[in-house]
């Protein structure tokens, strides 16, 4: 099949599309298992204490079967926005994300909340957000060790531009 594809624009495309999303999620017992330092890719948790079928709505956010999600979350009467934003972060759009965001607590979610609304602004290429400072905010809100991690990491895609 590739000899056959004479632009090499083409091809480009094809292995562009291709590639994984900058987002994962993961939960409590999926965490230590998603460290792959050949694909690095910035964490969501989705707590068990907060989404008791943290593992079905990971599998379905994986295969992006966003009307599935979101019939399942409307059908148990839970609010959508924090996946809403996830779904737009994988898909790469931050603003929409963003304004997601900002109809949440920033403290929700073990402050991850805060943490997305930080990443939004550094892919939407914000130059009045001290990234360093905003992510020192959300370590410091979060009670969870996990959520702690993932604000490292968070900061190391943008300290070393990954």
């Amino acid at each position: 099949m590739l000899r056959r594809i004479k632009n090499p624009l083409i091809l480009l495309l094809i292995f562009i599309s291709c590639a994984p999303p900058k987002y994962q999620v993961v939960n409590d017992s999926t965490y230590y298992d998603t460290n792959d330092a050949r694909n690095p890719r910035k964490t969501v948790l989705l707590s068990i204490k907060q989404f008791t079928d943290s593992e079905d709505l990971i599998n379905l956010i994986k295969k992006r079967d966003w009307l599935t999600i979101e019939k399942r979350l409307r059908e148990q009467n839970r609010p959508a926005l924090f996946i809403k934003s996830i779904r737009h972060l994988i898909e790469k759009k931050y603003a929409e994300s963003y304004k997601l965001l900002n109809a949440l607590p920033e403290d929700a979610y073990a402050c991850q909340v805060l943490l997305l609304k930080i990443d939004c602004l550094y892919e939407l290429k914000s130059d009045t957000t001290s990234f360093r400072n905003q992510y020192q905010k959300v370590y410091d809100c979060t009670p969870d060790p996990k959520v702690k991690s993932i604000v490292k990491d968070h900061y190391r895609f943008v300290k070393y531009g990954l």
